[in-house]
């Protein structure tokens, strides 16, 4: 079932995707695969402490698989749901992301982006689109398995709790094209 959260003032859906076990022991398997785009990418990220694979995203078919059949359950909010791109990210110690949106241009094929958590931990900060809006920023608790919806213009962020920490932040992220049903 799709939740949808009353964030300043857009729609932010969230959901629980079937078995995220799945998911991380796929993408832990894949961990080389992932470091190697990492370390060849241009990104301005530290390769330390922050690990993607978004310039060659590697397939992870668990995830492909889940998130399809998670995302169907926007049908009974009267959407259809298609993905246009994913990625794995790993953060560890002072691994960050500096406040971004997923939208970089008008022409964009996608409207909305996404998380799945395969985590627990510090969460992702959104930020206001409105300058009136009171609440400025509102951070969203990860739990493990559950997949978060956004505008791809919503500026967010990610910073750890505790950099010191051993234990990794691993999310799958994505953009999904959201359309009304006929």
């Amino acid at each position: 079932m799709i939740e949808v959260l009353q964030l300043f003032p857009v729609h932010v859906f969230k959901t629980k995707i079937a078995d995220p076990e799945e998911i991380l022991t796929e993408i832990n398997s894949k961990k080389d695969q992932i470091r190697q785009v990492s370390e060849s990418s241009t990104e301005y990220q530290s390769v330390e402490t922050y690990k993607t694979d978004y310039s060659r995203p590697v397939k992870i078919n668990s995830f492909e698989s889940q998130i399809i059949s998670c995302l169907s359950d926007l049908e009974e909010k009267n959407l259809n749901a298609e993905i246009t791109m994913y990625w794995t990210a790993i953060y560890s110690g002072t691994g960050h992301h500096s406040p971004h949106t997923h939208a970089r241009n008008q022409f964009e094929y996608w409207n909305y982006s996404g998380v799945l958590y395969l985590c627990e931990g510090a969460g992702t900060n959104f930020y206001s689109p409105s300058v009136s809006c009171v609440e400025k920023i509102t951070t969203i608790k990860p739990e493990f398995g559950t997949v978060i919806l956004f505008p791809s213009t919503l500026l967010h962020s990610y910073v750890p709790l505790n950099s010191l920490s051993k234990n990794e932040r691993c999310i799958m992220s994505f953009n999904v094209n959201l359309t009304t049903r006929p």
